[in-house]
């Protein structure tokens, strides 16, 4: 509960005969948890004629109570000698009591005093009862050196007769920094001041991290919530975990990779049906760029976003800001493997042609046979240079296609490293596969040597396969890491499975959800055992595998949720990040639920597109999130959540995609034909614009508001007049419906009226805008986006797009 409010009041003792104007002033110190509520005044016969009924009652032993007659009828009935009941007490009003004059007569004085005497017993009675409760929290404050609090005790049901339908619990609007902070990471009062210092550290940059220049403010930090030792020790159970598993001669079957030639791996690459051409720069003074359909090009682009051709860069930038790559088809799945003390970085995708997701009539109909049960997986390899404070920055080398797997268990739709590194150098590390079977495959992924070019191997039988055989129809559809030797898989009838794979064995399955689940995201490193899961049916759980028998929450989210990539742990802020519950389809809000309070869900970043993907930080508090139109926004989640009114959080555009298929390109007059023969073989373009200023995190408002600095007013509607003439009354009816701009029409500032909430963003907004509606080329949209979980390399993100671009970019502001 919270911590007790002391409320300070003043009030005149008053005694029978005395004048209350003349009575020293006292103060009495009252813990109060809710409004006193004032009892209304009796006079002295009815005072005493309570009394007296309470008496007689007592000695009949007769509970019942009467109702008090009225103030003037009291006095007239006493007067005749009649004995009259007491009743119940009238509604009680708000406000302080009112003092009465002086000029009254005698009786009046009397019954104010024998009245007043009354009132002061009582609350002598209740501050006896206020003060021992006082006492008993200065002796728990003293002996423990703080409030005992009890972060996870039900807040007390408001038995105020006032009807209330707002929120009444510990995450009220009212409510500041400090409490929100005292009840999600404490009573314990150094985690308390670790989550302080975390946002302090981060708090004074609003959108995107910046590079350290004096100090070490800005650095890349691991999650401060790990003991210390944790990432060695984690690193040598895995090899002796790893080493068991090799010297086990019981083991059947292992994995086994053979390499292939030109003719054999060609029907498992991905075939694009032309080149791409891009648009790269600054608006008005963009580059034209062709990657060549099938041939695996990189380029290095300078801070203008422009190509770097060796050691010449364009624009007058040189330092080098990223790579960008085409891939040819779908980015389905990315992931940055873990590696410790590395310059070079390998980044995993999983790639299916643009064919698969065509209408789908003419889909075929097993995922997994036919042209579909070919999958494969390409490791890109990033070089880079150590700057300043040891932060990696990229190279002007372009990125190098490092090796590719293949398979014929069906697409590959999701891939996820083991998240501890490995302490052999041989190996890149542990990589779940979810292949197009309804399996999940664990491959031992090997290192390239330096000197080696880009090898094709197929790998026929994988290290390890988590399957249900046993029933038909049940496969996987999501899964996450985790430990070394952990996984949790979700399957198709909305169970949760956790998995040990050495030996390998089911060790628990939990009928979570009855639909398709989406989304898995485990609380790794600092809590492992927390899986939140978000299935179709759009009701996310979180489970703790500890004791999943009764440890179990969530919450409802009243619409279909068939969109994956939309759910991560965020180990700093120990919450996680997912779509914002709401009924309406136009919702593009993230939401942040603290694993101690799932179910209340806080506004973090708000879109002006439908999401498509999201991307938390692993070594700071930075957000990414991915739109439908092609955008991709940045915000600082962490100060979104904890900002103060005053305080208005903002947002970044990093950048905009466009692509436009090359059968919609226009050739205008005499040129089509030469623009069809320039064009030939071209399947698409594709424009990239960045270069945006910060805004406003909650864009509902930001559009209100640049209306009115337009000067648009609401039109206003002028009440129909009666007419002599019938024509004269439906002419002036039809100029009025034009001036309303007809009945099918919604005003902009009438539609945005009620979206203007807060600086904290945590209200609803009510929004009747379908911007967020609007179809874009299906090509446009971002795919898939991660941040880079290394420490040396945490201001790095990897963004797929549907038109087959891959960008890698070191969003750090400041100088190298």
């Amino acid at each position: 509960m919270p911590p007790l409010r002391r409320s300070t009041r003043l009030r005149r003792p008053v005694s029978a005969g005395a004048d209350p104007e003349s009575e020293p002033e006292e103060e009495v110190t009252v813990l109060a948890l809710m409004p006193k509520s004032r009892k209304p005044r009796r006079n002295a016969s009815a005072a005493r004629a309570a009394v007296e009924g309470s008496e007689n009652d007592a000695e009949r032993g007769d509970s019942e109570v009467a109702r008090a007659p009225g103030d003037e009828d009291a006095g007239s009935e006493a007067a005749s000698g009649e004995d009259e009941e007491v009743g119940e007490e009238s509604e009680i009003e708000g406000g302080e009591y009112q003092q009465e004059g002086d000029e009254e007569d005698g009786d009046e004085d009397e019954v104010e005093s024998a009245s007043s005497e009354d009132q002061d017993e009582e609350e002598e009675s209740s501050a006896e009862s206020d003060a021992s409760a006082e006492i008993r929290v200065r002796k728990a404050e003293e002996k423990t050196g703080k409030a005992d609090v009890d972060p996870n005790e039900i807040e007390p049901y408001p038995f105020s007769k006032k009807t209330t339908r707002a929120y009444e619990g510990p995450f009220k609007r009212q409510r500041k920094t400090p409490h929100i902070f005292q009840y999600m990471y404490g009573p314990d009062e150094a985690h308390t001041m670790l989550a302080y210092n975390m946002l302090n550290r981060w708090y004074g940059l609003d959108t995107l991290p910046e590079r350290p220049t004096d100090d070490d403010s800005t650095i890349p930090i691991r999650t401060p919530w790990l003991p210390p030792g944790f990432e060695a020790s984690q690193q040598q159970a895995w090899s002796e975990w790893i080493e068991r598993y090799r010297k086990d001669e019981n083991i059947r079957e292992r994995q086994k990779c053979v390499k292939l030639s030109k003719a054999g791996m060609a029907p498992y690459l991905v075939k694009p049906e032309g080149n791409l051409v891009v648009l790269l720069g600054p608006y008005g003074e963009q580059t034209e760029a062709t990657f060549p359909g099938g041939a695996n090009r990189a380029i290095s682009l300078n801070e203008l976003d422009l190509p770097i051709d060796g050691n010449t860069s364009r624009g007058g930038a040189k330092h080098p800001k990223g790579w960008m790559f085409d891939v040819g088809g779908l980015v389905l799945s990315l992931a940055w493997a873990p590696r410790v003390d590395k310059t070079d970085q390998v980044l995993a995708l999983c790639v299916v042609p643009h064919s698969d997701q065509h209408h789908p009539n003419t889909a075929e109909k097993d995922a997994y046979k036919g042209s579909r049960k070919h999958g494969i997986i390409q490791f890109w390899k990033f070089s880079a240079k150590k700057g300043k404070f040891d932060i990696m920055v990229p190279k002007a080398d372009p990125a190098i296609l490092l090796r590719t797997l293949m398979f014929d268990w069906g697409r590959a739709r999701r891939i996820k490293w083991c998240p501890v590194a490995p302490a052999d150098e041989s190996l890149l590390g542990l990589l779940g596969v979810l292949t197009g079977d309804g399996k999940v495959r664990v491959l031992e992924v090997e290192n390239v040597k330096p000197k080696e070019r880009s090898t094709f191997s197929k790998v026929e039988t994988s290290m390890f396969t988590l399957s249900i055989p046993d029933e038909d129809g049940v496969e996987a559809t999501a899964f996450a890491w985790v430990n070394t030797n952990r996984i949790v898989v979700g399957y198709t009838d909305g169970t949760l499975a956790l998995w040990s794979l050495y030996p390998l064995v089911l060790l628990s399955r939990h009928p979570i959800h009855t639909t398709y689940i989406v989304d898995i995201a485990t609380g790794y490193p600092s809590r492992p055992y927390l899986v939140a899961s978000s299935p179709v049916s759009g009701f996310p759980a979180l489970i703790d595998f500890t004791c999943p028998a009764y440890e179990t929450t969530g919450f409802t989210r009243t619409t279909i949720t068939t969109q994956p990539n939309l759910l991560q742990w965020h180990d700093h802020l120990q919450g996680f990040l997912s779509c914002y519950p709401s009924g309406s389809v136009t919702e593009t809000s993230v939401g942040f639920m603290h694993h101690r309070y799932f179910p209340h869900v806080r506004r973090v970043a708000d879109s002006p597109s439908l999401l498509t993907c999201l991307a938390a930080g692993y070594t700071h508090p930075f957000l990414l999130t991915g739109l439908r139109d092609g955008s991709v926004w940045a915000c600082n989640g962490s100060k979104k959540i904890f900002a103060s009114r005053q305080d208005r959080p903002l947002k970044l555009k990093v950048f905009e995609h466009e692509f436009r298929p090359a059968e919609r390109f226009d050739g205008p007059g005499s040129e089509e034909a030469a623009a069809e023969e320039k064009f030939k073989g071209v399947r698409g373009a594709a424009r990239i614009l960045q270069g945006w200023e910060e805004e406003a995190n909650v864009w509902r408002i930001d559009r209100r508001r640049s209306i009115r600095n337009t000067g648009q007013k609401k039109a206003t509607r002028t009440p129909k007049k009666k007419m002599k003439k019938d024509e004269e009354g439906d002419q002036e009816g039809e100029n009025e419906e034009e001036e309303d701009g007809g009945p099918m029409e919604v005003d902009d500032e009438e539609q945005n009226s009620a979206a203007e909430v807060s600086g904290d963003g945590d209200d609803e907004p009510v929004s009747k805008d379908t911007r967020a509606l609007i179809n874009h080329e299906p090509f446009t949209r971002i795919m898939v986006m991660e941040w880079n979980p290394n420490l040396e390399h945490g201001f790095w993100a990897a963004i797929a797009t549907a038109s087959g671009l891959v960008r890698v970019m070191d969003l750090a502001k400041g100088e190298t």
